[in-house]
């Protein structure tokens, strides 16, 4: 199997999916199996976790107990009906059996106090619409929640510890895995966590199990939980069985790892279904980053133009006098001079693609003043020599702080772009988005680097 590199760091995160993953499930259950799993003990210490039987509408194919807010009556093909999932459109089936409860509305009330004095769930349509499952629990009377399935129906899950004949509901015994990484229960150091990612389909259970069993561990909820949408596909929901499913691997071969990042984190939006198409994808990577963005560069670099081969000095003079007389590097300046509070804001909340938006907005800013000042006019009258090393200067700094701003979408792509402008390696930071004109301190002319460079090979 080849292997690729998506310019990724991978550090211990509290995400639904973990690279422990890549262990052979039969392994990892064989080794669970033979484990106490501490959470589940504390909560039966505690006299939350009790048996009992339960009955109620079962989805199999859910792996969960539904109320009937929760379901719908479709038509079969013979017209009988049928009731099934109404998220998932699977079909339940009435089932009563003996099992583990847990007492969920006792807590129900904690829960939505963190939920609205701290107001966690990101985006806001995710928030309003967990509020609103938990309203409709407590008006249909909801209290417990059944944390295990006899082993007779879920042979392959973790034995609950004592009780072989049962085994533990796949949503506590995966919930607790965030636990037990951050080293509970003897070294928990680390919560909780700043930020829980997570799918929208499984928001139920991270925004209501999950704080409601931390909370009667004696333990604190996670301080956010930052949700995000689906992708379809050339408007259609991915499914196997339609065969639609993308395999980024594939797909990098085509479009690249920075171009693929590029169009994933440009295109995605956390609050709504984003759409995968690979004819927005070609148009995409060619018009910004093969042409805005590494046209730019090789323009200003190149030594029709830039015969000195420079990143040339600041001159504030000149700079001031060319901001009062053409209005594209007023324009210019003021996006630049926002840049980094602007990119900052939208990348903390979340929202990559308006951050990038912003950035390559402003890279079509700078093209436009590049293009309406004409340097290949300017190189040739010696008398404004003065001016041209300032159109230069206000370009490449410009690019510096755009390709800065873009590191943690394209780290590849800004590394490379930086490299050419000759910018030091502990110059690349945040703190560093702060223009020359506002510092003043760029008083000498730094020599490009003399590697060529195609920043971003157009696809065909």
């Amino acid at each position: 199997m080849r292997q690729f590199d998506f310019n990724c760091s991978l550090k211990r995160t509290h995400h639904h999916y973990s690279a422990q993953g890549l262990m052979s499930m039969e392994a990892k259950f064989r080794k669970l199996r033979n484990l106490q799993i501490p959470p589940l003990i504390e909560l039966e210490k505690r006299g939350h976790i009790t048996p009992g039987s339960y009955s109620g509408w079962y989805c199999s194919a859910d792996e969960a107990f539904l109320t009937d807010l929760q379901l719908k009556t479709v038509k079969n093909a013979d017209n009988t009906e049928m009731k099934v999932s109404a998220e998932s459109g699977r079909a339940v089936e009435w089932t009563e059996e003996s099992n583990f409860k847990f007492n969920l509305g006792k807590f129900i009330p904690d829960v939505l106090h963190w939920l609205k004095t701290e107001q966690p769930v990101e985006p806001k349509p995710f928030y309003d619409l967990l509020l609103h499952w938990i309203t409709e629990l407590q008006n249909e009377g909801f209290t417990d929640l059944s944390v295990s399935r006899p082993s007779s129906r879920v042979h392959w899950g973790i034995q609950v510890p004592g009780h072989p004949e049962q085994t533990i509901y796949v949503w506590l015994d995966a919930l607790v895995n965030y636990l037990t990484v951050a080293g509970y229960p003897k070294n928990l150091s680390k919560w909780p966590p700043d930020v829980h990612v997570l799918g929208k389909d499984i928001l139920k259970f991270h925004g209501l199990y999950w704080p409601a069993f931390l909370i009667a561990a004696g333990l604190e909820p996670p301080r956010k939980l930052q949700v995000h949408a689906h992708w379809t596909v050339d408007g259609e929901k991915m499914s196997k069985s339609v065969g639609n499913v993308i395999n980024p691997f594939e797909k990098i071969e085509s479009f690249s790892v920075s171009g693929y990042r590029y169009f994933l984190l440009r295109e995605g939006t956390p609050h709504s279904d984003a759409n995968y198409s690979e004819t927005k994808i070609l148009r995409m990577l060619n018009s910004e980053l093969a042409d805005s963005l590494g046209n730019l560069l090789n323009r200003c670099t190149g030594s029709a133009i830039n015969v000195m081969q420079a990143f040339p000095a600041f001159s504030a003079s000149e700079f001031d006098k060319l901001r009062q007389d053409n209005s594209d590097l007023a324009d210019l300046a003021n996006r630049i001079e926002n840049l980094q509070d602007e990119v900052r804001h939208h990348y903390e909340a979340f929202n990559f693609y308006k951050g990038i938006e912003y950035t390559i907005l402003t890279v079509h800013v700078i093209n436009r003043f590049f293009e309406h000042c004409e340097p290949w006019n300017l190189k040739k009258d010696p008398a404004k020599s003065e001016k041209l090393r300032c159109v230069l200067h206000a370009t490449m700094e410009s690019l510096r702080i755009c390709a800065i701003a873009l590191s943690p979408v394209i780290p590849v792509l800004s590394s490379t772009l930086l490299d050419k402008l000759s910018v030091a390696k502990d110059k690349r930071s945040w703190k560093n988005l702060v223009p020359s004109w506002k510092r003043k301190d760029f008083d000498e002319d730094l020599a490009l680097s003399k590697e060529k460079v195609v920043l971003f090979q157009r696809i065909k």
